[in-house]
């Protein structure tokens, strides 16, 4: 009887430590729950259009190399549009956070195009639908598909430091005009008289409304070429860039340039 005792009491000593034992490996192995964190911010989309709005004329596409002849351009607007040139075609659409893309309804006339014409509008139009951010740089736009850059324009503006006319139909004279742009609005100096005028740009489109002067006479100084360069403000259509160079012209046909070092 008392061995049987005896069994009883060492049996229920053992099974309460192994209790004790599995209670402290369940214990030592308790992983705390971890809260999930998403590192994907919301856009918001008011805020990059305030600061992205502008033209731009694309410099790099991931999918394309080179490209040399012809350049795209992108627009955007305060309301979220975007539009452009997309090397054959223009295209439109409008920024949205909604959905897979940022940019939402994309679309483009449909002129046929071959070459190197077409070959961008297959990249730029494909490019754009895989926009998830846009980022701005100084002067500088970047599209972006998830973490990798896919698409960079460079701002389309005349409002950055003073121009210098280098020449004018072609012809260097001794005295040239220079002026700058700020708030749409030209002001500059022909070397005898002040001028000035209202400009209205987009993309490498461009007119000077209004164009106007100071009426003084100068001895010394060239007043053929301060009416040759009036008379071309007041006539130009459109605009190129080369490097740090502007060249202004009417309907393709070159009327003056003019050199920004800050414009490179």
């Amino acid at each position: 009887m008392k061995k049987d005792i005896i069994i009883y009491l060492v049996l229920g000593i053992l099974l309460f430590s192994c209790k004790i034992k599995k209670g402290a490996q369940k214990e030592s192995i308790k992983i705390e729950s971890v809260e999930e964190v998403n590192s994907y911010e919301k856009i918001d989309l008011d805020q990059i259009t305030s600061q992205i709005a502008g033209n731009y004329m694309i410099t790099f596409i991931e999918s394309i190399p080179e490209f040399n002849e012809i350049t795209p351009l992108v627009k955007i607007d305060k309301t979220g549009k975007i539009s452009g040139k997309n090397g054959c075609n223009s295209f439109f659409g409008q920024l949205n956070t909604e959905g897979s893309g940022l940019i939402q309804n994309l679309g483009s006339t449909r002129m046929a195009c071959e070459g190197e014409a077409d070959d961008l509008e297959r990249a730029m139009m494909a490019t754009l639908k895989e926009v998830t951010n846009i980022t701005i740089d100084e002067n500088f736009i970047n599209f972006y598909s998830d973490d990798r850059i896919v698409l960079t324009g460079k701002e389309l503006s005349l409002e950055r430091g003073n121009w210098q006319v280098i020449s004018i139909e072609g012809k260097e004279y001794e005295q040239m005009p220079s002026f700058e742009v700020v708030n749409n609005r030209m002001n500059g100096h022909t070397g005898c008289n002040s001028f000035f005028g209202m400009v209205a740009q987009n993309g490498f489109s461009l007119k000077i409304l209004e164009p106007g002067m100071t009426e003084m006479e100068c001895q010394d100084f060239d007043m053929k070429m301060e009416s040759k360069f009036m008379q071309a403000l007041g006539k130009i259509t459109e605009y190129n860039k080369e490097g740090e160079i502007a060249i202004f012209s009417h309907e393709g046909k070159e009327l003056f340039r003019a050199l920004n070092p800050e414009q490179e």
